[in-house]
């Protein structure tokens, strides 16, 4: 009777196999805890990797110019005839952004070397369609000096954001560091200046000539 009541197991006793098995599953959710701890990590350092890196694509370089928009140019005839208008191509308004440039550093007393076409490269190529497109819409603007504020091209854009630097486009056909240093004297005085980029939202794609310009509102 003894070795009976001696041999039976009180229902809160935990046999050898229970701990081991008790054992087992809690170093399985350790394990498990920690499998999902690293997940998480490397899904923050990636989120934030993400939006480290992807924070200049909604900020974006502008310049404001005021463009003479001169009839000469524009409107041959005089007569404000938008058919007759519309056949002067963007190419016919690229000249206007080179002169508003070297009318902008006179004003300010800014002394380059840099050439006319050097000075109105650093404007985006969509500049010349953006006035084109003003112009068709306002014909009788012609004559007469515009504030527009047009995008800056893709190298001055990323040399403003730490993409480029003087150093890198030494050997550059596109950019050049006198460009970075009227770059600079036009920031300081604020005529060129970062900017939300809601184009970058609403946007279509681009060309490669105009990369700055893009955006993803095509995808959506």
């Amino acid at each position: 009777m003894n070795d009976n009541a001696h041999n039976k197991r009180s229902l809160y006793d935990i046999s050898p196999l229970t701990k081991k098995r008790n054992a087992a599953e809690s170093r399985f959710k350790f394990y498990g805890i920690v499998a999902i701890s690293i997940g998480l990590l490397m899904l923050t350092v990636l989120v934030s990797t993400i939006v480290y890196r992807g924070t200049g694509a909604f900020q974006q370089t502008f310049i404001t110019l005021d463009v003479e928009l001169l009839e000469s140019k524009l409107d041959k005839k005089g007569n404000r005839d938008v058919e007759d208008i519309k056949k002067v191509s963007t190419f016919g308004y690229t000249p206007l952004l080179s002169e508003a440039m070297i009318k902008l550093l006179a004003e300010n007393g800014i002394e380059t070397e840099l050439k006319k076409k050097e000075l109105g490269g650093m404007i985006s190529k969509s500049a010349a369609s953006q006035m084109r497109d003003y112009v068709l819409a306002n014909p009788d603007a012609i004559g007469t000096t515009v504030e527009f504020r047009f995008l800056v091209n893709g190298w001055v854009d990323g040399y403003l954001k730490g993409r480029y630097s003087r150093k890198s486009v030494e050997n550059s056909k596109f950019a050049s560091a006198g460009q970075f240093d009227i770059t600079d004297k036009l920031v300081k005085i604020g005529v060129i200046e970062k900017k939300f980029n809601l184009d970058f939202i609403l946007g279509a794609d681009s060309s490669d000539q105009r990369p700055e310009s893009a955006g993803i509102g095509v995808a959506m």
